[in-house]
């Protein structure tokens, strides 16, 4: 969003609707929309600069631990990274500032009382409290204590604009745990009447310790769910009496097979209906967004429609880093009708073809295309091998990472092993958890082949081609037409990656149609010009061709199948 600029000192109706447009892609409430008064204050609050020293300010959090010494002292080792508990504490506080500077911006923008009944920012604002109020004890006492308060630093990532994915994949998951729960306690009822029988018949049993009392008996059933006791659970009670089988084989048959099956079946129904759900809500509310903005650009005569010259403004807000020839490619990829105006069917994929990268087909396009592509994919590959050598120098230190070869890595059976067992628990910090000899299992070459057949995957992209005139590009500017004729054409090929809205509308298309379909009437700027092009309709002169039969009724009069009066009623309202 940090792409919208106060233009001029005075808002202006483009960068109102590209706000909308804003608000409806990060599905933002339309209630928190600014005002002139606030508009500051919103600008701020969806900058890019303010995305990035909040996503940093969590990061830096975040790093503290590597900093910080448990007061237990139970690591033996030396951290080389451990700093004076003041320092620490100092910086954790300066970064709890700028995260609290960044509630205050959203305070001023969107004022109290939106602000406050926001659920997830009124919890951001609690835990606020309670990690500064420690680190402010820890600053004065200056030594460490048992603080629980270090597990909730992620909750401040989570919240960062580039973490809305996981912000969504967590409320799907705590809105679909109430049906969960129910089978998990329909599951727990069928194991505590099993354990209860299983103790009534079997702990009479001298040698069998599985179920010499209820809770033991429970335990052992629990376990039996996973089968890792089978059949030895079972073997003191069948060397009794082997009837004692039927008891393990329609406990296993009801709750494995059965009981188990059906939790995984409600886990993704429920999960599917919440993630059906969530993309209707999406998906309506940028249609909703896009009408917003229509509404404020369409022109006030009929037929109501966006121009050039209004789109370009719009752009210039929306995507102020865009060229005038990817904005003018953009609405002409938008103008399927080829009127030079935009009507809202066509503005409805406004948000999907900004998106275009355009590049101009020329006879060695392909080719160089091609070696671009193979390069991109080397440097793809470097970049991710440089990282984790990087990680495992941070962690086992420099000398220690090249005495270690990867191939040929035989000096950890010594190391780990012990009374015949081996311990590969080398979590003794933050650093050696994922840098430690246990981390060499990853070969460069399922790098290579990973990000080989990611660079490959053709079939999530999205083309399209434009044919531009030597005329249209001329009045965009001469520096456009320097290499071209008169008269000639010039082709543009716009590329984008699929989205998961793209996936979600082709897998839900008939649902989609249906939400189209359901949705609320259309705005004045839709029916005006609905009822612009029926008097067009019927001022046109009569023709030899039969026309279709008009009628009339005393609601109005029914032209090419629509009704007048709906229509009148619709504007009146």
């Amino acid at each position: 969003m940090g792409e919208l600029e106060l233009g001029g000192g005075r808002l202006k109706k483009e960068l109102d609707a590209a706000i909308y447009l804003q608000e409806g892609k990060n599905n933002d409430r339309f209630a928190t929309h600014p005002t002139p008064q606030t508009m500051r204050w919103y600008l701020l609050a969806h900058s890019r600069y303010y995305y990035v020293l909040e996503l940093m300010a969590a990061l830096f959090l975040l790093a503290l631990g590597l900093t910080e010494k448990p007061p237990a002292g139970a690591s033996t080792d030396v951290n080389r990274l451990t700093l004076p508990v003041y320092v620490h504490a100092t910086l954790e506080v300066l970064s709890l500032i700028i995260i609290f500077a960044g509630l205050a911006v959203k305070l001023k923008w969107q004022g109290g009382k939106l602000f406050f009944t926001h659920k997830r920012t009124s919890l951001k604002v609690i835990i606020w409290c309670v990690v500064f109020v420690e680190a402010i004890v820890v600053l004065v006492r200056r030594e460490n204590h048992f603080r629980v308060t270090r597990s909730l630093r992620p909750l401040f990532l989570i919240d960062t604009h580039y973490c809305y994915g996981v912000r969504r994949v967590l409320r799907q998951i705590l809105l679909s745990l109430p049906p969960i729960l129910d089978m998990l306690f329909l599951l727990l009822f069928v194991m505590v009447i099993f354990a209860m029988l299983g103790f009534y018949l079997f702990s009479d049993n001298e040698k069998d310790e599985s179920f010499r009392s209820f809770w033991r008996s429970f335990i052992s059933l629990f376990v039996l769910l996973t089968t890792a006791n089978y059949p030895d659970v079972m073997m003191p009670a069948y060397n009794r009496s082997r009837w004692s089988v039927i008891f393990f084989v329609i406990y296993i048959a009801v709750v494995l097979y059965f009981l188990m099956n059906l939790l995984l079946a409600v886990v993704y129904d429920t999960f599917t209906n919440i993630e059906k759900n969530k993309f209707r809500k999406l998906f309506l509310h940028k249609r909703q967004g896009v009408r917003k903005a229509y509404k404020l650009l369409h022109s006030e005569c009929p037929p109501h429609r966006i121009s050039w010259d209004t789109f370009k403004g719009l752009m210039s807000y929306y995507k102020p880093k865009r060229t005038d020839l990817e904005k003018y490619l953009v609405f002409k990829s938008l103008n399927t009708s080829q009127t030079g105006e935009l009507s809202l069917d066509e503005f409805y994929n406004v948000f999907e073809n900004s998106q275009m990268k355009w590049k101009r087909v020329t006879e060695h396009y392909n080719q160089w295309f091609s070696c671009f592509k193979s390069c991109n994919c080397l440097y793809r590959t470097l970049k991710v091998y440089v990282a984790e050598a990087l990680l495992k120098i941070l962690g086992l230190g420099l000398r220690k990472y090249f005495l270690s070869g990867w191939n040929m890595n035989t000096s950890w059976e010594e190391e780990y092993k012990e009374g015949g067992y081996y311990y590969l628990n080398n979590f003794d910090d933050l650093l050696h958890s994922y840098g430690g000899d246990s981390f060499h299992d990853i070969r460069l070459g399922q790098i290579i082949l990973y990000v080989i057949l990611h660079c490959h995957n053709e079939d999530m992209k999205i083309k399209m081609e434009i044919s531009v005139t030597y005329e249209e590009l001329l009045d965009l500017g001469e520096s456009y037409v320097t290499d071209l004729q008169p008269n000639q054409t010039v082709n543009y090929t716009g590329k984008r990656t699929k989205t998961k809205m793209d996936l979600n509308i082709k897998m839900y298309d008939d649902e989609v149609e249906q939400w189209i379909r359901n949705e609320r009437p259309p705005d004045r700027g839709e029916t005006s010009a609905r009822a612009s092009m029926i008097e067009d309709t019927r001022r046109m002169p009569p023709t030899n061709s039969p026309s279709p039969p008009v009628s009339s009724s005393g609601n109005g009069v029914v032209t090419d199948g629509i009704m007048l009066g709906n229509v009148n009623t619709a504007l009146d309202e």
